[in-house]
């Protein structure tokens, strides 16, 4: 099991973006489970529908496969059917 680390607004690894858009609302501690360093590369939230139009299906699984190979950090709840494929992509 994968021990849960806090990361604190003056660590370094504390994520930017969430001081620039949340300002004074950014939280003071996260909490993170796996490789930090991920923080540091692009990031992009996956939020999809349960239901998906095929053409969109398709494309984002192209969109999906694209990411892994540039290493970017996908962000998701990963509950939607097709939000648990894109997860599947990655693995």
């Amino acid at each position: 099991m994968m021990n849960v680390i806090r990361i604190y607004k003056n660590n370094s690894n504390y994520p930017d973006v969430l001081n620039l858009y949340l300002n004074n609302t950014a939280p003071d501690v996260i909490a993170a489970i796996g490789n930090l360093s991920i923080l540091k590369n692009k990031r992009l939230g996956v939020f999809i529908s349960v239901k998906c139009p095929g053409a969109i299906i398709l494309k984002t699984y192209d969109l999906m496969r694209d990411l892994r190979e540039k290493g970017v950090a996908v962000i998701s709840g990963f509950n939607s059917p097709m939000e648990q494929e894109c997860l599947n992509i990655w693995f």
